[in-house]
């Protein structure tokens, strides 16, 4: 998805491998893989998907366009497949939680189910970009470094759960964590 790649960003360098990942699918029962090339997908570059107030923040911040391109291209292929769930990993906390809201605000008949955080043996949490670490840039990963992942906000849930709804927690919660206000509240109804 060549929209969610910012100009100085990694998109030729990207890993890619689709004979590997067919041969997972396949290797998992997929009977169709759905594989458009951009220039197929992207017609007008003025016409786009935007949730803005969430993709203001954390890592929105320093990739502007990047969730512009991903909520772009989900609504494309959730309207071309048609499909009755999605699934979309926990990793990314912030992703997962714009394609709820975009799904919410814009009607999809679509439920988002959020999958576990897979991890490598050394804990990194599995993404395609890890073959960018040396080996022992990824153990060292692995090891506890930080990530901006759904595990941080559900922590987040879970540690603020017992005082949710009480006055002033959501700006308590916002400045013990370096969060605005309202991206709390709306995480926080995007994980009821």
């Amino acid at each position: 998805n060549p929209t969610q790649f910012g100009p100085t960003e990694d998109l030729e360098a990207y890993p890619r491998d689709f004979k590997r990942d067919s041969e997972l699918c396949e290797s998992l029962g997929a009977d169709l893989i759905f594989h458009p090339e951009p220039k197929d997908m992207y017609h007008d570059p003025h016409a786009y998907v935007s949730i803005d107030t969430l993709s203001d923040t954390l890592c929105g911040k320093t990739r502007p366009i990047h969730f512009k391109g991903v909520c772009t291209v989900v609504s494309k292929l959730f309207n071309i497949v048609a499909p009755d769930r999605a699934y979309f990993g926990q990793k990314d906390a912030q992703q997962l939680a714009i394609i709820r809201k975009m799904v919410q605000d814009l009607n999809f008949d679509i439920q988002i189910v959020g999958c576990s955080i897979i991890r490598e043996e050394d804990g990194l949490a599995k993404s395609s970009r890890n073959t960018y670490l040396s080996e022992k840039a990824g153990r060292d990963a692995g090891k506890g470094a930080h990530e901006e992942s759904i595990a941080e906000v559900l922590s987040l849930k879970r540690k603020y759960s017992k005082v949710w709804g009480k006055r002033g927690y959501p700006k308590k919660i916002a400045m013990e964590n370096d969060f605005s206000v309202e991206t709390v509240r709306r995480y926080f109804r995007l994980y009821p």
